[in-house]
């Protein structure tokens, strides 16, 4: 027999030679690393067997031994163990020659044998104290005690199969059959105890296989010791390993449906709260976990759902669910009793680990190639973690690891393989470019734990700050970057490095490649994080930083978390957070924002001081409606309400009089009643009507106030005008809002009120005055407080002008009332900044007119009438309307001053503005003698035109005129001939005669041809009546020839407008026969009489003799200023009238 076992042994030797292959030239993924480290351990270990062989039985006996120990070491924990791979080649080969040297009886014999001296079998029993319970109660509350026993406990035949029914944790191994029919009570109790005396076997023991790690997970769950963000993270990376990218497979593969399978039986364990609780958490994007799991359940995509589920995870707003441990209901408690127990044995194979030997593994990476990511994927995936830095380190890796940074945010690596490869990025940096290179790889990938690591190595430089700005490329791409990875700590110790008051301008003047403002990245790129930089900060600095916004909203507008809200404004000074609230861009402010966010609004006025909050809410939003009155929920409102201080007096001021004070208490008090009032109408829940008015009325009240906050605290003059002035715009568009009659009351009393502190005249007042909201009470006493301090008003003309701009005529009766008789001339005269007096305000309010003049002595009337503006136009040029009016009111005397009182830069009078308006001419005409009114319609303005001209485009001022003029017939004046009154007679009959035929035609309707020609004659003959008038009546011979010289100028136009006319040809041959009888028209030409048409031929030479004869009558009885004789003037007049006879 003793001869056999040699040649037993080496025939097995020889049997297992055979087996071995040619080893792969290069490993390129795990499954070839394995088969390749298998093939090697099996030669290595042929060969060391055939030599010790060849050295004799004993020797080869002992070195067996030695050898069973030595590989045990090497291989424990690895997929080559003997637990782990008992059928392996290997194994095999040992387990057979050690049957065939040894012949061990039982289990624990092989195991001394093969396993290490210090291997020890972790047993159990229940302990003693227990004995006295009843066994019922024994079962149901077991107390383990364990106990470390050396391998000949194991008295079972020896048997590789039962070999995976071993858990093994070092030298410890603990059998697992006994516990696979227990009821989860004793599994509880069991796992408990173990985990508490050998935590590292109980770690081994619930891997043992997927069963066992269900059961632990059972065991968590009902012990609160799993979160569902755990439990997610485990069934995220089963999903990617199940995958089409790693599978290579279109269908998920069977070990994914499983674990779609076991995530949803995982969301039935967890209490209905917590699951329905689950089920609502979502993405970024509103992808709901509900929603994944009907993806899932129409076996959509897994890695799909993987994606999902982690961003889920990574969405921080879901964090206190995910990481809430359940309680299980009793139903669901009784389901998992019921999963366990003899019904349910659990399986007792171990799953195959891993690991490799290092031994091998080292020589082995050093050949491996890895040029595809999935390659490394499977690699780490069956790596044990601590294997990491070795394949980083020995590996040939020449793909890119963008791949495996997206890998590792998809959540495929569980808690410990992500740390273990973080530490291998850490110790192979240089292998993946650098520290800048890594850095900037954990940023981008949002690995927090990586850049922990990064940073651990910073802290060992002498200037980590200077060190990391040099590596990631200067102060601007340092600061880029870390904004752009939303990272404090990176931002901290970049601006840490400067002094803190040099951190703002470096802000400034950092930019990005494209020119793009640093700050304006940071506001966009992460608003919710901005605080950060704000922190870094001194505090002077911070609202600066927020508005340097380079167009873009600011931080304030694009964050709507009432938290970061918060955050923010609590780092700027109290007195900047409105100020950095209202910052806006297109309209666009973190107030406006706010305002439609009740959360955030509410926040907001918490930190802002109590003044600022009626600022807040008062707000526009849009241009009807401030923040308040946008409110729409009724808890909201009240809560808006309450957190606004509460409507009182400010302290007496000791700057203001006592007077000013009390008005600033009366002030107060009246927007307090308007407030309340609005209180008792929206506490009417029953009435919408009242509620919404009751609303409206509150929200006035509260911007009165803020208003009213404005220009009591106002510093200057200016300020509380222009604060004034918007406290009664609100007002006024308030009230015209509300008819109420109550409350217009009201509104108008805080009116009243806000005047009698700060006493502005300006045009909201006056617009309330004018639309007639003052009742007369109301009106008397306003009226009454403007005439009392009318100096601190602005001055009396500044309170006339008031007057007359808002039609108050009653305040304008009063201030001048309140001025001795002879003072107000002065007043009404003095001109404002437009060199205008108070009667050229005047000129367009007839009431008013009438006040001013009548409140005037009669003597000081006209030089009030008279005064000139800047353009040099009186109160009749401005308006001639009041015309009739304004010479009433003066002496008949002064009548015809004011009217012939010309602008002083155009020439015109009343009568050229009024030449288009009857009633106005009537009125003028009517005021004066009927002797100066064909005077006054002749009267030129500098542009050459008559009042006559004007008004003879119109027939109604045409005939107004025509029945104010009579026809002239003037008396014989004793001081001339007998004839010459004859002819001066003729003269005027002729001229009555031409206006009346003209006046005929000028009247026949529908015949615009008879109008136009008739509108002629008149004119003609009114003008030549003038002229006439003015040689008579004249002495002063310069005069004299100027009218004859215009009489003479218009009859040679109307003879050129009329010569086509048959008719008034003898009319026109009269009236210069006439007026050459008098001396007004002297010999002109040939140009008018000879070469025209005007007479007929065959009268043609008794005519001339009739002008002649009329001549020679005129210079026998006038001697002429010429020394020409009468027989030559005669001679001259033929001879110029001379032509063919007929």
């Amino acid at each position: 027999m003793a001869n056999l076992i040699p040649e037993e042994l080496y025939n097995l030797l020889v049997e297992k030679q055979a087996l071995i292959q040619d080893p792969i030239v290069v490993p390129r993924n795990y499954s070839s690393l394995k088969t390749q480290t298998i093939q090697q351990e099996l030669r290595d270990e042929i060969e060391a067997l055939i030599k010790l062989f060849g050295e004799g039985l004993e020797t080869f006996r002992q070195g067996f031994l030695d050898r069973c120990k030595h590989r045990a070491e090497q291989n424990a924990g690895t997929c080559l163990s003997l637990f782990a791979m008992p059928d392996g080649e290997c194994n095999q080969l040992y387990w057979q020659i050690a049957e065939r040297l040894f012949e061990p009886k039982t289990m624990g014999d092989m195991l001394r044998l093969l396993l290490p001296d210090n291997t020890m079998v972790i047993s159990y029993e229940v302990t003693e104290e227990n004995r006295q319970q009843s066994l019922r109660e024994r079962v149901k509350n077991p107390v383990f005690h364990f106990e470390a026993k050396n391998l000949a406990c194991l008295t079972q035949e020896p048997s590789r199969t039962a070999l995976s029914q071993f858990a093994v944790s070092g030298g410890q191994l603990f059998d697992v059959t006994d516990l696979v029919q227990w009821e989860f009570t004793t599994h509880t109790k069991f796992f408990n105890s173990l985990s508490q005396q050998y935590p590292e076997l109980a770690e081994a023991l619930y891997q043992h296989n997927e069963a066992f790690k269900k059961l632990r997970q059972h065991l968590l769950a009902v012990s609160k010791g799993q979160s569902p963000r755990e439990v997610i993270k485990e069934f995220i990376q089963q999903f990617l390993l199940g995958g089409e990218t790693l599978t290579g497979e279109i269908y998920a593969s069977l070990e994914a449906q499983t674990a779609v399978t076991d995530f949803f039986g995982y969301l039935e364990s967890l209490p209905d709260t917590l699951k329905e609780a689950l089920l609502e958490l979502e993405t970024p994007s509103d992808i709901s976990l509900d929603y994944v799991c009907e993806h899932l359940k129409a076996e959509n995509c897994v890695e799909q759902a993987a994606a999902y589920l982690q961003e889920i995870l990574n969405n921080k707003e879901n964090a206190a669910t995910l990481d809430t441990r359940p309680d299980l209901s009793p139903e669901q408690l009784q389901g998992l009793h019921k999963s366990y127990g003899k019904s349910h044995a659990l399986s007792s194979v171990s799953d195959s680990p891993t690991a490799l030997p290092l031994n091998y593994l080292k020589k082995n990476l050093e050949a491996l190639v890895i040029d595809d990511m999935h390659v490394l994927l499977d690699l780490l995936l069956a790596f044990p973690p601590g294997y990491y830095p070795m394949l980083f380190k020995y590996a040939q890796i020449s793909c890119d690891a963008t791949s495996l940074g997206e890998m590792m945010a998809s959540g495929i690596f569980l808690g410990e393989q992500l740390t273990a490869l973080n530490q291998a990025f850490i110790d192979n940096m240089e292998k993946w470019g650098g520290f800048s290179v890594c850095l900037q790889f954990a940023l981008h990938y949002n690995n927090d734990e990586l850049v922990k690591h990064l940073f651990s190595l910073l802290a060992q430089k002498e200037q980590p700050a200077i060190f990391l700005i040099e590596q990631l490329g200067g102060f601007s791409e340092s600061v880029r970057i870390a904004i752009a990875h939303k990272n404090y700590e990176l931002l901290k110790l970049i601006l840490t490095s400067l002094p803190l008051e040099e951190r703002l301008a470096a802000l400034v003047e950092a930019k990005l490649a494209d020119g793009t403002p640093m700050l304006a990245f940071a506001t966009v790129r992460m608003p919710s994080q901005f605080h950060w930089i704000l922190e870094l900060l001194p505090e002077e600095h911070r609202l600066t930083a927020i508005t340097l916004t380079a167009g873009n909203p600011t931080v304030l507008y694009l964050t709507a978390d009432p938290e970061t809200i918060a955050t923010t404004l609590s780092l700027l000074p109290e007195k900047d957070r409105l100020t950095a609230l209202r910052a806006e861009t297109r309209g666009k402010s973190g107030l406006w924002r706010g305002a439609f966010r009740i959360e955030v609004f509410k926040v907001i006025l918490a930190l802002l001081p109590p003044a600022d909050r009626l600022n807040a809410v008062t707000e526009r939003i849009f241009s009807d409606q401030n923040a308040l009155e946008i409110t729409l929920s009724r808890e909201a409102f009240k809560e808006i309400l309450n957190l606004l201080p509460d409507i009182v007096p400010p302290p007496a001021n000791p700057t203001h009089s006592t007077k000013q004070n009390k008005q600033i208490v009366t002030l107060y008090n009246r927007i307090r009643d308007l407030r309340n009032y609005g209180l008792e109408l929206y506490s009417q829940v029953y009435s919408r009507d009242a509620e919404t008015a009751g609303k409206q009325i509150i929200c006035i009240a509260i911007s009165l106030a803020m208003f009213a906050n404005h220009f009591i605290n106002a510093q200057t003059n200016v300020e509380q005008q222009t604060a004034q002035r918007n406290f009664l715009g609100e007002l006024q568009q308030n009230i015209r809002m509300h008819e109420q009659t109550f409350l217009q009351r009201l509104l108008i009393n805080i009116v009243i009120s806000a005047f009698a502190y700060a006493l502005c005249l300006s045009k909201e007042l006056g617009a309330l005055v004018e639309d007639g909201l003052f009742n007369s009470e109301q009106l008397a006493h306003l009226n009454e407080t403007i005439v009392t301090n009318i100096e601190q008003a602005g001055g009396i003309s500044t309170g006339l002008r008031f007057a007359l701009t808002y039609k108050n005529h009653e305040l304008l009766r009063l201030i001048l009332l309140s001025l001795a008789p002879e003072e107000r001339l002065a007043v009404i005269n003095e001109k404002s900044s437009e060199g205008k007096s108070v009667l050229h305000f005047a000129a367009h309010d007839l009431e008013a007119l009438k006040a001013i003049l009548m409140l005037l002595p009669e003597s000081d009337r006209l030089a009030a009438v008279n005064q000139k503006d800047n353009n040099g136009d009186s109160v009749l040029h401005l308006n001639p309307g009041p015309l009739k009016t304004i010479l009433m009111l003066l002496p008949e005397s002064d009548r015809q001053a004011a009217i012939n009182e010309k602008n002083n830069n155009f020439g015109y009078s009343v009568i050229h503005l009024a030449a288009n308006n009857a009633e106005s001419l009537t009125a003028i005409l009517t005021s004066i003698p009927e002797s100066a009114r064909l005077t006054l319609v002749n009267e030129k303005a500098n542009n050459g035109r008559t009042a006559l001209h004007s008004a003879a485009n119109k027939p109604e001022t045409l005939e107004a005129i025509l029945n104010l003029l009579p026809e002239m017939m003037p008396q014989a004046n004793p001081n001339y001939s007998a004839k010459r009154n004859e002819q001066i007679s003729m003269l005027y009959s002729n001229i009555n005669q031409l206006r009346s035929y003209g006046r005929k035609l000028y009247n026949q309707v529908n015949d615009k041809k008879a109008e136009t020609e008739g509108e002629k004659a008149v004119c003609l003959a009114l003008t030549l009546n003038y002229f006439a008038n003015k040689f008579m009546n004249t002495q002063n011979n310069e005069e004299r020839q100027i009218a004859q010289e215009a009489f003479q100028k218009e009859l040679k136009q109307g003879i050129l407008d009329m010569h086509h006319r048959a008719r008034w040809k003898p009319v026109l041959a009269n009236i210069i026969i006439a007026a050459t009888g008098i001396g007004l028209l002297v010999i002109f030409g040939k140009l008018y009489l000879t070469k025209s048409a005007f007479f007929m031929q065959t009268e043609r030479h008794k005519q001339i003799d009739k002008i002649a004869s009329h001549f020679t009558a005129l210079l026998t009885e006038e001697a002429p200023s010429t020394n020409s004789t009468a027989d030559e003037i005669v001679s001259l007049l033929k001879t110029s009238l001379s032509g063919p006879s007929a």
